[in-house]
């Protein structure tokens, strides 16, 4: 088994105790008998907007589960989105977390091995005609079930519209599913109807064999749920998505199951509402396949910074910025870098993911400048500008909660305060000016914010020198040229 500190290494967003958290609700959720006669197995939506670290979390869920004895399986969606049937590649990925405990356990074996070769008559079912019939009832009957409230409350015509986008929807569904199936004279309705009873025991079969697999870990010792987790389900086609979720509810909906699914759920259902058409809300259709959303929480971002500052072997002592009042009271303090870089993120609204972007641009910059020191305060809202993809300076969507603070004479008698958007406003202003109007200003109210800032950096003089504050923006530039 896999030591639980190798698990959690590299873990810069704290995840461990939350993967513990979510653990200990599945197996309390897996102990006690199911509370709705229509689930069986338990679905968590992890429901996570991009760049909070989700799949970082999920790829170590499934090793931690697996170093505690828990049978986990992990599949990529979009990776899997290509092969276009869910069910191969959701018991691909259950027969390869099983095989270990089928190696050790005869009962186990017995069971995986019935398990596939019902799942393997489900898969061909699925994938000929019954697809467009069995298939496609079933998506217009889930996403009716899906919408019973809202249809209700809805008035005449607005149900009229529902209704016909659910159908127009699953024309569309069925169509992608059946599209490479070539369809023989159709069959007598007795037919018919033995093929559809022939697919419902199938399934029923599929299921039975899967609660033996169930049976059998517990006997071995084996933690239970089995727990299949399945990551980037947003960034599938839509019609992959909904044959996931329909799958996960029809054919793996038993006891001792629960499936963890990492997912942007707004974008997921922006998603199904397009595939559906006008009308239909991909809200209330997602609802029935979740019995619990669960959210991490925000991304601390300052341990991050600290850790990428080591890692890139950004030299702190290079990295300046001004001294600051917190809530405009009290004595002006230094931030270390990682505070102050954490909070311009914040201030811009930037998450985990983007840190990482930020941060080697800032470790390339500062190699231009060489040894010299940069001014955090400029820098880093002009990377920000620049990884957005603007053209000027673009500004925080909000101040913190402290205050620039600079003396403003040699005797440190007088001082400037600059709430911290006017503050990098003023010094990017400054910035653009020439050496002689800078002189001009400064003698003239040497007390100017952003004027004083830059010529503490020096005056170009003609120079390139990218220490130089004015030169600030021609280092984003060539920053730009190492992307």
């Amino acid at each position: 088994m896999e030591a639980l500190d190798d698990v959690w290494a590299g873990d810069l967003l704290n995840r461990r105790e939350e993967a513990e958290d979510l653990i200990g609700y599945l197996e309390s959720v897996a102990s006690r008998a199911p509370i709705h006669e229509d689930g069986h197995a338990h679905v968590v939506a992890l429901d996570t907007s991009y760049g909070q670290g989700k799949t970082f979390f999920l790829r170590r869920l499934d090793r931690h589960l697996r170093a505690t004895e828990h049978v986990s399986a992990f599949v990529d969606a979009w990776v899997d989105d290509l092969e276009d049937e869910p069910i191969v590649a959701l018991a691909a990925t259950l027969d390869k977390a099983l095989k270990p405990w089928a190696e050790e356990d005869a009962a186990v074996e017995a069971g995986l091995t019935q398990f596939k070769a019902k799942a393997g008559r489900v898969a061909k079912i699925v994938g000929i005609g019954l697809a467009k019939r069995g298939v496609g009832f079933l998506i217009t009957q889930g996403a009716a079930e899906a919408l019973g409230d809202e249809l209700t409350k809805a008035s005449e015509v607005d149900r009229d519209i529902r209704k016909d986008a659910l159908k127009d929807g699953a024309a569309a569904l069925v169509n992608d599913v059946s599209a490479r199936v070539v369809e023989p004279p159709a069959p007598s309705m007795d037919v018919r109807i033995a093929k559809f009873r022939d697919g419902q025991q199938a399934i029923r079969d599929m299921k039975h064999s899967l609660s033996d697999v169930v049976a059998a870990l517990v006997k071995a010792g084996m933690k239970l749920p089995i727990t299949i987790i399945v990551d980037e389900l947003d960034r599938c086609r839509p019609t992959y998505a909904i044959k996931v979720l329909e799958e996960i509810k029809h054919l793996f909906d038993v006891d001792g199951v629960a499936f963890v699914l990492g997912l942007h759920g707004r974008q997921l259902a922006h998603s199904v509402g397009a595939a559906y058409g006008v009308g239909f809300d991909g809200e209330a259709y997602l609802r029935r396949f979740f019995n619990k959303r669960y959210a991490l929480k925000p991304s601390q971002l300052r341990p991050l910074i600290a850790e990428l500052i080591s890692r890139l072997r950004i030299n702190p002592a290079l990295m300046d910025h001004m001294a600051v009042l917190r809530d405009g009271k009290g004595r002006p303090e230094i931030l270390p870098p990682e505070e102050v870089i954490a909070t311009y993120l914040a201030m811009y609204e930037l998450s985990a993911r983007d840190a990482f972007s930020i941060m080697e641009a800032l470790q390339t910059a500062m190699a231009l400048v060489g040894k010299a020191n940069v001014q955090l305060s400029y820098l880093i809202p002009l990377l920000i500008t620049q990884y957005l993809g603007g053209d000027d300076l673009m500004l925080p969507s909000h101040d913190p909660s402290w205050k620039f603070f600079i003396t403003t004479d040699h005797f440190q008698q007088n001082h400037a305060e600059q709430s911290v958007k006017a503050g990098i406003e003023a010094i990017h202003h400054a910035a653009q000016l020439s050496d002689q109007k800078l002189s001009e200003v400064l003698n003239l109210n040497s007390q100017g914010f952003g004027v004083r800032i830059v010529v503490d950096y020096g005056f170009t003089n003609g120079s390139k020198d990218y220490k130089l504050l004015q030169n600030y923006t021609k280092l984003v530039k060539t920053v730009r040229q190492f992307s």
